[in-house]
């Protein structure tokens, strides 16, 4: 998952950064500061930056080898301009 903040002329409002609040059971979560492509609907604003890489905040999740089945994890997010909140992920591991 990539997780940015834009300007309407899609510059970085700055970093986004995340922790962790309840670990995966069966896996583990990193984070990493990427140049990565957003995501936004073709209805918003920003949806001109799905085109640009920008610098945002790239969540990886690695299973257990071997597990197939659902995992969970806490974060608490908070974006450059200073929103933020607690996200809870149901993972499905195939």
């Amino acid at each position: 998952m990539f997780m940015t903040t834009l300007f309407p002329d899609c510059s970085s409002r700055g970093p986004t950064v995340a922790r962790v609040i309840d670990k995966p059971v069966r896996g583990e979560v990193t984070f990493a500061q990427i140049d990565s492509f957003p995501f936004y609907g073709a209805n918003s604003t920003l949806a001109v930056c799905n085109t640009k890489k920008v610098p945002g905040l790239s969540i990886n999740y690695r299973s257990e080898a071997d597990y197939v089945g659902e995992d969970r994890m806490k974060l608490f997010i908070i974006f450059a301009d200073g929103s933020g909140g607690e996200w809870n992920f149901t993972l499905i591991v195939k």
